[in-house]
């Protein structure tokens, strides 16, 4: 009897051993099952984090390129531009009137005006052109549209003053007295927001547009009437200042004077943060 009970225990302590022997390797095996699974899963996740950075490094260099070749294209319109304005300004004149006087109506050729007014209109076009460019692939700050809306009304300007028959009277030197002095300043203007624009494009260190960005509104604000920004209490002091002791306007010249104020804000705030900048650097 004592040799069955042994019996029975030895073969009870083998069944339990080799129970226990299985349950372990069961667990054993489902445990490393599990961790073959988290380790796929995060490599699986790490493969797509790569290819999301690398995508996202893909559209950064995208984008740089195409803000290189932007800066390009505002370069070429800026010289076709000046070289229209300072061809109309040197045009020969009919009329002793017109070659005294530079803010008196010439009698140029009506086809000899429809040249300068083409060539005006095809460097506002291309300016167009960048302006929904830059438009669609930023997302640009409240500043940025607002300096593309004046340097929008800027280019209208050459146009004007053809279609009127007159010089535009833009000055490198502030030397041309009272009456020159908004010229001097509007032109200070035109340079300070194409230069302000050309930082935009090489300077910009932006991720690509977000998810969502509506270019569409972006770009009715840089080419409407400007309300948002002439309104807007960051430039609508300094409007006022500007076109309130001018008597009646017309819209034409509204619009410039508007433009201009908003201009020299939009520089005086740059030379503001510059200064700032300046200060808190740490020396080399």
């Amino acid at each position: 009897m004592m040799w069955n009970d042994i019996a029975v225990n030895v073969i009870s302590g083998v069944v339990l051993g080799v129970f226990a022997a299985l349950v372990t390797l069961l667990f054993t095996e489902r445990r490393a099952n599990r961790r073959e699974s988290e380790r796929i899963v995060d490599s699986r996740a790490w493969e797509k984090s790569q290819t999301r950075l690398q995508q996202q490094a893909e559209e950064l260099v995208g984008l740089r390129e195409r803000d290189m070749a932007a800066a390009a294209e505002l370069y070429r319109v800026y010289g076709s531009f000046f070289a229209t304005w300072k061809s109309w300004n040197s045009r020969p004149v009919s009329g002793t009137t017109a070659a005294l006087d530079m803010s008196a109506p010439d009698r140029t050729s009506a086809e000899r005006r429809g040249e300068f007014l083409a060539k005006s209109a095809t460097a506002e076009g291309d300016l167009e052109s960048l302006l929904l460019r830059i438009a669609v692939e930023h997302n640009l700050s409240f500043e940025q549209r607002a300096a593309l809306w004046s340097l929008r009304i800027s280019f209208k300007s050459l146009r004007y003053a053809i279609e009127d028959g007159l010089d535009l009277e833009w000055w490198r030197s502030d030397q041309h007295g009272a009456t020159g002095h908004d010229g001097y300043r509007s032109y200070q203007a035109f340079k300070g927001l194409t230069a302000f624009v050309a930082s935009l494009l090489l300077t910009n260190t932006k991720s690509p547009v977000p998810l969502g960005h509506d270019p569409s509104s972006a770009l009715r604000e840089v080419t409407g009437d400007g309300a948002l920004f002439t309104q807007h209490p960051a430039f609508a002091d300094a409007i006022s200042q500007e076109t309130g002791s001018r008597g009646a306007l017309t819209s034409r010249r509204r619009k410039g004077l508007e433009a201009l104020a908003i201009a020299e804000k939009l520089t005086q705030n740059a030379v503001t943060a510059y200064g700032r900048n300046e200060a808190t650097a740490t020396p080399v």
